[in-house]
């Protein structure tokens, strides 16, 4: 499964660190530090997304949760990516394949009603659960970020 795995790991994780670190240096003005922090958040999303992803497969049996098709996975959230007080949360994802993702009749892009009646059959407290969470408040910050990450890299290991 080469499409799974297009980042290595390792590189994934020096680069959250090196990104960190280079924010963090005592030595650096203030404007410098703002533009690093920056890009540490960004290596930071980078990496949860990728976490994530990893999660939905493996939670999936790195199957289509519809068809069972094992080729050409799809980590799709059911809510979308910009609401980030949800958009790394597990429920919030569901594993398909190109077709069910994109394309067809029951596809999460187009096919919309018939996609929201699969899920609230298959998975009917899961909608209601994302729905509770998305009326919450969150600030994301470095260490919001930070501690996410050491989250979803304990659950992908178990």
């Amino acid at each position: 499964m080469w499409y799974i795995y297009y980042m290595d790991k390792a590189k994934l994780i020096k680069k959250v660190e090196r990104a960190e670190l280079r924010y963090t240096s005592s030595e650096l003005p203030e404007y410098k530090k703002a533009k690093l922090k920056r890009k540490a958040i960004k290596a930071f999303q980078e990496a949860c997304d990728w976490l994530w992803r990893q999660i939905v497969y493996k939670r999936a049996n790195y199957k289509c949760e519809i068809c069972g098709e094992d080729s050409t996975i799809n980590a799709h959230h059911i809510i979308t990516r910009k609401a980030y007080i949800i958009r790394w949360d597990i429920e919030n994802g569901v594993c398909l394949c190109f077709l069910h993702h994109k394309y067809g009749i029951v596809s999460a892009h187009d096919g919309g009603e018939i996609f929201i009646r699969w899920l609230d059959k298959n998975y009917p407290k899961r909608a209601d659960s994302l729905r509770k969470k998305l009326s919450q408040k969150k600030t994301w910050d470095i260490k919001a970020y930070k501690q996410l990450f050491k989250n979803l890299r304990k659950i992908l290991n178990t």
